[in-house]
């Protein structure tokens, strides 16, 4: 191992831990010798080696670390892997009544090790899961995720991934429990632990995902109706844990406003085209009196102002 790593700390420290993972399987010592040799002395080509096998629950696990909006704790990555984008389940009950929930934290730990083929620990003062190198990060940043997925283009499959990441996040907000607790006074954050990274990070993801021209058309399927449900549920939310924050929409906001104040022309320009269909106001106003044309202009975002500008109802 000390001849074959070069003086690569990293290196010999991942190679310890499968020479220790073969040793404990029983493995000849010849046989893990020939192992050693046949491994990759290149960083990242021994990062490739490591997760060529990997499968859909390691994906996850590495989008979740990789492109978070910050780093998750390990009770928060729990949910976020659990809920997936084609998640049936419509309340938290039914999601931990699943074969892939894990309530225990040292077995949740053990799983994060093991999906990540070791690339990811939880560390032992924030209890945050990271890489355990910023080299890792730096491979599937750069790339893309091309390592994972070799046939599509790296800008767009992290266009994707933010996408899966903001409809986890929308999917949970959805959640039957999040629902009554939040027309209730009451702490929820230590009751449901995922629910303030979800809730001030859905729109952030959306807007990458936009960026890298990746269709918002679904967007409004999250959001439809003539109530505007969920809508309401999360800026009551909002206000309920980031009482101070400026990023605290007002009532009677719509997705129409969110988009416009954040500039995600791609998905503000899918809403609008079904508009008429579903009963969209685009002129409506919020709590404060600012139409979606005046957020935008507001806050600098040109495209925005241009298509909005472009129907015949602000334009007026």
């Amino acid at each position: 191992l000390r001849r074959r790593a070069e003086g690569v700390f990293l290196w010999a420290w991942l190679m310890a831990k499968q020479v220790l993972d073969l040793e404990r399987e029983g493995i000849e010592l010849k046989n893990i010798e020939t192992e050693i040799y046949s491994i990759p002395q290149e960083l990242d080509d021994l990062y490739r080696e490591l997760i060529r096998g990997m499968g859909w629950d390691s994906l996850k696990l590495i989008q979740w670390i990789c492109f978070a909006v910050q780093p998750l704790s390990l009770d928060e990555l729990q949910w976020a892997i659990l809920i997936d984008t084609d998640c049936l389940h419509k309340s938290l009950q039914e999601c931990k009544r699943s074969k892939d929930y894990i309530s225990d934290r040292e077995r949740m730990k053990r799983r994060v090790q093991t999906l990540s083929c070791g690339l990811a620990e939880v560390t032992s003062d924030t209890k945050a899961v990271q890489f355990i190198h910023q080299s890792v990060k730096d491979l599937f940043v750069e790339k893309g995720l091309s390592a994972l997925r070799e046939s599509a283009k790296p800008d767009f499959v992290v266009g994707i991934t933010h996408h899966r990441l903001s409809r986890t996040c929308i999917r949970y907000l959805a959640m039957e429990e999040i629902g009554r607790s939040a027309i209730q006074e009451r702490d929820m954050t230590s009751e449901f632990p995922f629910l303030h990274y979800a809730t001030t990070s859905w729109v952030a993801h959306t807007k990458q995902s936009d960026a890298r021209s990746v269709p918002q058309d679904d967007l409004l399927e999250y959001f439809a109706g003539p109530l505007n449900t969920l809508m309401e549920r999360w800026v009551r939310i909002y206000r309920r844990l980031e009482k101070y924050s400026n990023n605290c929409l007002p009532e009677r906001t719509s997705l129409v406003h969110v988009m416009s104040r954040y500039g995600v022309a791609g998905a503000l320009q899918a809403i609008l085209e079904r508009a008429d269909q579903v009963g969209i106001n685009i002129d409506a106003k919020d709590l404060h009196g600012r139409t979606p044309l005046s957020l935008a202009a507001g806050n600098g975002h040109e495209a925005v102002v241009r298509l909005l500008s472009t129907l015949p109802t602000t334009r007026s």
